[in-house]
Protein backbone atom coordinates (compact mmCIF):
# COMPACT_ATOMS: atom_id res chain seq x y z
CA UNK A 1 0.00 0.00 0.00
CA UNK A 2 2.57 2.30 0.90
CA UNK A 3 4.36 1.60 -2.28
CA UNK A 4 1.39 2.47 -4.01
CA UNK A 5 1.18 5.91 -2.68
CA UNK A 6 5.19 6.83 -3.28
CA UNK A 7 4.39 5.59 -6.63
CA UNK A 8 1.25 7.64 -7.70
CA UNK A 9 3.06 11.01 -5.72
CA UNK A 10 6.14 10.47 -7.78
CA UNK A 11 3.56 10.25 -11.09
CA UNK A 12 1.89 13.50 -9.71
CA UNK A 13 5.58 15.24 -9.68
CA UNK A 14 6.67 14.38 -13.16
CA UNK A 15 3.50 15.32 -14.60
CA UNK A 16 3.36 18.64 -12.45
CA UNK A 17 6.90 19.22 -13.67
CA UNK A 18 6.44 18.57 -16.83
CA UNK A 19 3.24 20.63 -17.65
CA UNK A 20 4.83 23.08 -15.83
CA UNK A 21 8.12 23.09 -18.53
CA UNK A 22 5.42 22.82 -21.21
CA UNK A 23 3.58 25.62 -20.08
CA UNK A 24 6.67 28.11 -19.62
CA UNK A 25 7.87 26.69 -23.04
CA UNK A 26 4.71 27.81 -24.73
CA UNK A 27 4.91 31.14 -22.75
CA UNK A 28 8.11 31.77 -23.97
CA UNK A 29 7.79 30.96 -27.63
CA UNK A 30 4.44 33.54 -27.30
CA UNK A 31 6.71 35.94 -25.60
CA UNK A 32 9.42 36.13 -28.36
CA UNK A 33 9.63 36.18 -32.02
CA UNK A 34 9.43 34.75 -35.10
CA UNK A 35 10.82 35.20 -38.93
CA UNK A 36 8.84 33.79 -41.82
CA UNK A 37 8.92 33.88 -45.24
CA UNK A 38 5.93 34.81 -47.39
CA UNK A 39 4.27 33.00 -50.07
CA UNK A 40 4.85 29.92 -47.79
CA UNK A 41 4.08 27.89 -50.94
CA UNK A 42 4.17 28.65 -54.61
CA UNK A 43 4.71 27.38 -58.38
CA UNK A 44 6.32 29.15 -60.79
CA UNK A 45 7.32 28.05 -64.27
CA UNK A 46 10.67 27.96 -65.93
CA UNK A 47 12.64 31.35 -67.12
CA UNK A 48 9.79 32.91 -64.26
CA UNK A 49 11.14 35.68 -62.03
CA UNK A 50 9.26 35.88 -58.66
CA UNK A 51 9.74 37.89 -55.62
CA UNK A 52 9.20 36.67 -51.56
CA UNK A 53 8.97 38.44 -48.58
CA UNK A 54 11.35 37.88 -45.36
CA UNK A 55 9.31 39.29 -42.27
CA UNK A 56 9.74 39.25 -38.15
CA UNK A 57 7.21 38.77 -35.62
CA UNK A 58 7.42 40.17 -31.91
CA UNK A 59 3.51 40.85 -30.51
CA UNK A 60 5.28 41.34 -26.68
CA UNK A 61 8.88 42.37 -26.78
CA UNK A 62 10.47 45.42 -28.50
CA UNK A 63 13.53 44.53 -30.67
CA UNK A 64 16.22 46.20 -32.05
CA UNK A 65 18.79 43.58 -33.88
CA UNK A 66 18.07 40.88 -36.15
CA UNK A 67 20.50 38.81 -38.26
CA UNK A 68 19.78 35.53 -40.66
CA UNK A 69 21.11 32.98 -42.72
CA UNK A 70 19.16 31.15 -45.26
CA UNK A 71 19.54 28.39 -47.95
CA UNK A 72 17.97 27.93 -50.74
CA UNK A 73 17.63 25.25 -53.52
CA UNK A 74 20.80 27.30 -56.31
CA UNK A 75 19.70 23.57 -59.03
CA UNK A 76 16.58 24.96 -59.35
CA UNK A 77 16.39 28.84 -58.94
CA UNK A 78 19.28 31.78 -58.36
CA UNK A 79 18.84 34.54 -56.52
CA UNK A 80 18.75 37.99 -58.66
CA UNK A 81 17.78 40.84 -55.91
CA UNK A 82 17.77 41.58 -52.85
CA UNK A 83 15.96 44.64 -51.70
CA UNK A 84 15.74 46.74 -48.48
CA UNK A 85 12.52 48.90 -50.19
CA UNK A 86 10.11 49.39 -47.19
CA UNK A 87 11.96 47.17 -44.44
CA UNK A 88 11.63 48.43 -40.97
CA UNK A 89 15.40 48.09 -40.33
CA UNK A 90 16.80 51.19 -40.90
CA UNK A 91 21.12 50.43 -40.20
CA UNK A 92 22.75 47.28 -41.88
CA UNK A 93 26.11 45.87 -40.73
CA UNK A 94 27.08 45.88 -44.62
CA UNK A 95 24.88 45.39 -47.47
CA UNK A 96 22.67 41.79 -47.38
CA UNK A 97 25.35 39.21 -48.66
CA UNK A 98 24.08 36.16 -51.32
CA UNK A 99 25.94 33.55 -53.47
CA UNK A 100 24.36 31.48 -56.01
CA UNK A 101 27.14 29.41 -55.84
CA UNK A 102 26.82 28.35 -52.56
CA UNK A 103 22.67 28.96 -52.10
CA UNK A 104 23.41 30.84 -49.42
CA UNK A 105 22.37 34.56 -47.82
CA UNK A 106 22.74 36.32 -45.11
CA UNK A 107 22.17 39.82 -43.36
CA UNK A 108 22.30 41.68 -39.78
CA UNK A 109 20.54 44.93 -39.52
CA UNK A 110 19.18 47.03 -36.70
CA UNK A 111 16.99 49.85 -35.82
CA UNK A 112 16.94 52.94 -33.30
CA UNK A 113 15.08 52.44 -29.71
CA UNK A 114 11.78 52.03 -29.18
CA UNK A 115 12.34 49.06 -31.56
CA UNK A 116 9.56 47.02 -33.70
CA UNK A 117 6.79 45.33 -31.58
CA UNK A 118 4.22 43.89 -34.66
CA UNK A 119 3.11 41.12 -36.34
CA UNK A 120 4.49 41.70 -39.86
CA UNK A 121 7.71 43.74 -39.78
CA UNK A 122 9.03 43.41 -43.39
CA UNK A 123 12.93 42.49 -43.27
CA UNK A 124 13.95 41.88 -47.00
CA UNK A 125 12.46 41.24 -50.38
CA UNK A 126 14.85 38.75 -52.11
CA UNK A 127 13.60 37.99 -55.55
CA UNK A 128 14.58 34.29 -57.43
CA UNK A 129 14.46 33.29 -61.06
CA UNK A 130 13.12 30.02 -62.11
CA UNK A 131 16.13 27.97 -64.02
CA UNK A 132 15.25 24.14 -63.73
CA UNK A 133 12.34 21.81 -63.04
CA UNK A 134 12.40 20.95 -59.76
CA UNK A 135 11.92 21.68 -55.71
CA UNK A 136 13.39 25.10 -54.42
CA UNK A 137 13.28 24.86 -50.93
CA UNK A 138 14.26 28.49 -49.15
CA UNK A 139 15.09 27.30 -45.32
CA UNK A 140 16.12 28.95 -42.28
CA UNK A 141 19.30 27.80 -41.20
CA UNK A 142 20.41 30.39 -38.45
CA UNK A 143 20.14 33.45 -36.89
CA UNK A 144 18.96 35.45 -33.84
CA UNK A 145 16.66 38.35 -32.84
CA UNK A 146 17.74 40.45 -30.36
CA UNK A 147 15.16 42.58 -27.75
CA UNK A 148 15.57 45.71 -26.99
CA UNK A 149 16.24 45.27 -23.39
CA UNK A 150 20.06 46.41 -23.20
CA UNK A 151 21.20 42.95 -22.34
CA UNK A 152 20.96 41.87 -26.12
CA UNK A 153 18.81 39.07 -25.17
CA UNK A 154 18.12 36.52 -28.00
CA UNK A 155 14.15 36.56 -28.13
CA UNK A 156 14.06 34.59 -31.43
CA UNK A 157 12.26 30.63 -30.77
CA UNK A 158 10.62 29.82 -34.34
CA UNK A 159 11.37 30.24 -38.00
CA UNK A 160 9.53 28.86 -41.03
CA UNK A 161 10.34 28.33 -44.56
CA UNK A 162 9.08 28.89 -47.93
CA UNK A 163 8.51 25.55 -50.54
CA UNK A 164 8.83 27.01 -54.13
CA UNK A 165 7.52 24.55 -56.90
CA UNK A 166 9.32 24.84 -60.53
CA UNK A 167 7.73 23.70 -63.38
CA UNK A 168 9.04 23.07 -66.82
CA UNK A 169 7.84 25.73 -69.26
CA UNK A 170 4.76 24.96 -70.98
CA UNK A 171 5.90 23.97 -74.42
CA UNK A 172 5.41 26.13 -77.28
CA UNK A 173 4.22 29.17 -75.00
CA UNK A 174 7.46 31.12 -74.37
CA UNK A 175 7.45 32.86 -71.48
CA UNK A 176 8.07 36.81 -71.74
CA UNK A 177 8.96 39.35 -69.30
CA UNK A 178 6.80 41.93 -68.74
CA UNK A 179 6.52 44.65 -71.50
CA UNK A 180 7.82 48.39 -70.78
CA UNK A 181 5.04 49.67 -73.46
CA UNK A 182 2.30 51.29 -71.73
CA UNK A 183 0.50 50.16 -74.65
CA UNK A 184 -0.20 46.70 -76.37
CA UNK A 185 1.40 46.73 -80.37
CA UNK A 186 -2.03 46.09 -81.37
CA UNK A 187 -3.45 49.45 -80.40
CA UNK A 188 -0.29 51.20 -81.62
CA UNK A 189 -0.69 49.43 -85.13
CA UNK A 190 -4.11 50.54 -84.66
CA UNK A 191 -3.47 53.98 -84.27
CA UNK A 192 -1.02 54.31 -86.79
CA UNK A 193 -3.57 52.74 -89.46
CA UNK A 194 -6.37 55.48 -88.43
CA UNK A 195 -4.40 58.75 -88.28
CA UNK A 196 -2.05 58.19 -91.25
CA UNK A 197 -5.45 58.00 -93.76
CA UNK A 198 -6.96 61.14 -91.50
CA UNK A 199 -3.72 63.04 -91.82
CA UNK A 200 -3.09 62.73 -95.43
CA UNK A 201 -7.12 63.88 -95.66
CA UNK A 202 -6.61 66.81 -93.36
CA UNK A 203 -3.63 68.09 -95.14
CA UNK A 204 -5.21 67.38 -98.37
CA UNK A 205 -8.40 69.77 -97.76
CA UNK A 206 -6.05 72.34 -96.13
CA UNK A 207 -4.08 72.66 -100.04
CA UNK A 208 -7.33 72.32 -101.61
CA UNK A 209 -8.97 75.11 -99.13
CA UNK A 210 -6.22 77.61 -99.88
CA UNK A 211 -5.80 76.88 -103.48
CA UNK A 212 -9.72 78.05 -103.56
CA UNK A 213 -9.25 81.27 -101.62
CA UNK A 214 -5.70 81.92 -103.92
CA UNK A 215 -7.87 81.47 -107.26
CA UNK A 216 -10.94 83.21 -105.41
CA UNK A 217 -8.51 86.60 -104.87
CA UNK A 218 -7.22 86.08 -108.48
CA UNK A 219 -10.53 86.48 -109.59
CA UNK A 220 -11.65 89.46 -107.68
CA UNK A 221 -8.20 91.74 -108.90
CA UNK A 222 -9.67 90.91 -112.05
CA UNK A 223 -12.94 91.71 -111.81
CA UNK A 224 -11.93 95.11 -110.18
CA UNK A 225 -9.16 95.74 -112.87
CA UNK A 226 -11.93 95.49 -115.22
CA UNK A 227 -14.39 97.87 -113.82
CA UNK A 228 -11.33 100.07 -113.48
CA UNK A 229 -10.24 99.97 -117.27
CA UNK A 230 -13.96 99.92 -118.48
CA UNK A 231 -14.59 103.08 -116.31
CA UNK A 232 -10.89 104.50 -117.28
CA UNK A 233 -12.60 103.97 -120.79
CA UNK A 234 -15.22 105.62 -120.60
CA UNK A 235 -14.00 108.85 -118.73
CA UNK A 236 -11.58 109.27 -121.29
CA UNK A 237 -13.42 108.77 -124.78
CA UNK A 238 -15.63 111.66 -123.33
CA UNK A 239 -12.71 113.73 -121.91
CA UNK A 240 -10.72 112.99 -125.48
CA UNK A 241 -14.11 114.10 -127.09
CA UNK A 242 -13.83 117.77 -125.04
CA UNK A 243 -10.34 118.12 -125.87
CA UNK A 244 -10.16 117.50 -129.01
CA UNK A 245 -13.11 120.45 -129.37
CA UNK A 246 -10.64 122.35 -127.03
CA UNK A 247 -7.75 121.84 -129.46
CA UNK A 248 -9.40 123.19 -132.22
CA UNK A 249 -10.55 126.13 -131.14
CA UNK A 250 -14.24 125.68 -131.26
CA UNK A 251 -16.43 127.43 -128.92
CA UNK A 252 -17.09 125.92 -125.33
CA UNK A 253 -19.85 126.36 -123.30
CA UNK A 254 -19.43 126.86 -119.33
CA UNK A 255 -20.92 123.31 -118.82
CA UNK A 256 -18.61 121.93 -121.16
CA UNK A 257 -15.41 123.18 -119.27
CA UNK A 258 -17.66 122.53 -116.11
CA UNK A 259 -17.47 118.75 -116.97
CA UNK A 260 -13.98 118.79 -118.35
CA UNK A 261 -12.56 119.86 -115.35
CA UNK A 262 -15.16 117.31 -113.15
CA UNK A 263 -14.50 114.23 -115.91
CA UNK A 264 -10.11 115.00 -114.68
CA UNK A 265 -11.57 115.21 -111.15
CA UNK A 266 -13.28 112.36 -110.85
CA UNK A 267 -10.90 110.28 -113.55
CA UNK A 268 -7.73 110.90 -110.67
CA UNK A 269 -9.37 109.92 -107.67
CA UNK A 270 -11.63 107.23 -108.88
CA UNK A 271 -8.47 105.37 -110.56
CA UNK A 272 -6.46 106.28 -106.91
CA UNK A 273 -8.76 104.50 -105.07
CA UNK A 274 -9.53 101.22 -107.31
CA UNK A 275 -5.51 101.07 -107.44
CA UNK A 276 -5.66 100.85 -103.70
CA UNK A 277 -8.55 98.37 -103.28
CA UNK A 278 -6.46 96.30 -106.24
CA UNK A 279 -3.34 95.71 -103.99
CA UNK A 280 -5.43 95.03 -100.68
CA UNK A 281 -6.39 91.54 -102.40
Amino acid sequence: MKTFIVKTLLVAVLFTNASSFLVQKAQAQEQGAKVWISPSNETHNVDEVFTLSLYVTSLHRSLNVIEGELQFSNKNIELVRVSKEGSIFSFWVGEPFYSNETGIITFRGGLQSPGFVGAQGKILDVSFKAIAKGPANINWTGGSVLANDGKATDILTGKEDSSITINAQVAGVPLQAPSTNPLPTYIILALVVVLIPVSALFFRRRIRSRSRVDKDKIAAKTIVEEKFNTMRKDFSEELWRLEKKLKKGEPFSKEEMDRREKLLRELGEDAAEIEGRVEKI
